[in-house]
């Protein structure tokens, strides 16, 4: 006759190889489901994000994501329509006023933090605008462009937030 001890390790010997084979197989479908393609309009995003806060971590790259969003809203354009307008995005920037093409920022699909702007990019109706306090400007920390200046009360507008290299502000009163 067996003993408890012995009927319980039998049963976790029995169990044990299909635990490991369903998490196996857990993280397969999870893997292929990352790696399913962007539309097009994912992966200007994911390029931008990754253009402008690659080295910034996760919080600095949702704040790429949250100007992009914040800009849609105010804007009524696409996230792909706000990354490509002219002079906005420096990823973007050909000089002249014209942009890039796709695939001259392909370099940036190489970087580490290319899985969390994927995912960014095929989340952008679930960033927090107000983690950023619905900033929808933002530059780097050694810079202080015109648009940052307040020529009516001739002074340099204050940063609703600093991260890291980037300054956030909110330009824009919030369409209601």
């Amino acid at each position: 006759m067996k003993s408890l001890l012995s009927e319980l390790i039998d049963i976790v010997a029995g169990v044990f190889p299909w635990l490991v084979f369903a998490w196996m197989l857990f993280g397969i479908y999870n893997m292929a489901k990352a790696d399913e393609p962007l539309t097009r309009e994912q992966r200007i995003v994911a390029l931008t994000i990754l253009g402008e806060a690659r080295g910034e971590g996760e919080k600095g790259m949702r704040g790429i994501a949250a100007v992009i969003a914040q800009r849609s809203k105010n804007r009524g354009l696409t996230y792909e329509q706000v990354c490509l307008e002219p002079w906005q995005f420096s990823p973007w920037n050909a000089g002249g006023g014209k942009v890039k093409k796709e695939s001259e920022l392909y370099h940036l699909w190489k970087s580490p933090s290319m899985w969390y702007a994927r995912n960014l990019a095929r989340n952008m109706d679930r960033v927090a605008l107000c983690e950023f306090k619905n900033a929808d400007h933002f530059c780097t920390l050694k810079t202080n462009p015109s648009w940052a200046y307040d020529k009516k009360k001739k002074k340099w507008i204050d940063p609703v937030l600093v991260f890291k290299n980037h300054k956030f502000y909110r330009l824009k009163h919030q369409q209601k």
